[in-house]
C-alpha cells in the first residue's frame, strides 16, 4: 500500500502518515505441524513531533501442532456465528471451548522467532531479535489448583536488543532521559556502550531474567561497617 493518512479533529487536531506499508505472509506445513512467517515493513511514518523513516516487525512462528490449532479455531469460528449471546457469555463460551485443545496446542513446544522487531529515525534504529519458547509443558502444568508459576519456569527467552545513540537523540522529549538509564545499567554491566550504540543480551530462563549474563535487579552491594 502506498500511503496511509490519518487525521483528528479539534482539540485533539493531529495528522499522522505511513508510506509504502508491505505485508507478507508465507507458511509451510508437515508431520502434522505448521510454521508461519510474516513480514511487515513501512517507509516513512509521519508524526509530530516524531517522524520515523522505517518500521519492521517480522516474526515467525514455529511448530504449531495443526490439529489443536483447527479444533481451536472451529470453536471461535461456531462461536462468532452466534447472536443470542452477550459478550460475557461468549467470553466464557469461547473460553471453555478452547480450554482443551489450548492447553493440548501449548504441550507441542510452539516457538516464536523475533527475526526482526525495529523501528528507525534518520538518527539510527533500536532493534530486537531473539526466540521465545515453551518448553516441557505437559497437560498437568493447567490442572486445577497448580500453582501458575510452574509455567513461567518453562518459558524460554533469549533476545539480541540494541539501540543506536543517534536514535534516542532524535527522540523529541524522553530520549536523554532514556540514554541516562540505560547509561546507569550499562555502568552495572548490564548493558554495553560501544561505537555509538547501546547493546544487551536479555534471557529469560527458569523465572530469572540476565541481561549480558547478570542478574536484573542486581543485589545491594553489601553495607561498610565502619
Amino acid at each position: 500500500m502506498e500511503r496511509i493518512s490519518f487525521s483528528s479533529p479539534p482539540p485533539a487536531a493531529g495528522n499522522v502518515s505511513v508510506s509504502d506499508l508491505r505485508v507478507s505472509t508465507r507458511s509451510s506445513s508437515g508431520d502434522g505441524y505448521m510454521n508461519i512467517v510474516s513480514k511487515t515493513s513501512t517507509g516513512a511514518v509521519v508524526t509530530a513531533p516524531l517522524t520515523l523513516t522505517g518500521i519492521h516487525f517480522d516474526v515467525s512462528l514455529q511448530h504449531l501442532e495443526m490439529t489443536s490449532l483447527e479444533t481451536m479455531g472451529a470453536a471461535m469460528r461456531g462461536m462468532n456465528q452466534g447472536s443470542d449471546l452477550t459478550p460475557q457469555q461468549r467470553t466464557a463460551k469461547m473460553i471453555e471451548a478452547i480450554k482443551e485443545p489450548g492447553i493440548s496446542f501449548l504441550s507441542h513446544q510452539p516457538e516464536l522467532d523475533i527475526d526482526r522487531v525495529s523501528m528507525a529515525t534518520a538518527g539510527g534504529e533500536a532493534r530486537v531479535s531473539g526466540v521465545v519458547r515453551l518448553q516441557g509443558v505437559v497437560p498437568a502444568d493447567f490442572a486445577e489448583g497448580t500453582d501458575p508459576k510452574s509455567l513461567i519456569q518453562k518459558l524460554g527467552a533469549d533476545l539480541d536488543c540494541g539501540i543506536d545513540d543517534g536514535f534516542l537523540r532524535s527522540l523529541p522529549a524522553s530520549g536523554a532521559q532514556i540514554a541516562a538509564q540505560l547509561q546507569a545499567l550499562a555502568d552495572q554491566g548490564l548493558f554495553s556502550h560501544e561505537k555509538g550504540k547501546f547493546q544487551t543480551k536479555l534471557a529469560f530462563h527458569q523465572g530469572a531474567a540476565t541481561f549480558n549474563g547478570k542478574t536484573f535487579p542486581q543485589a545491594p552491594p553489601p553495607a561498610l561497617h565502619r
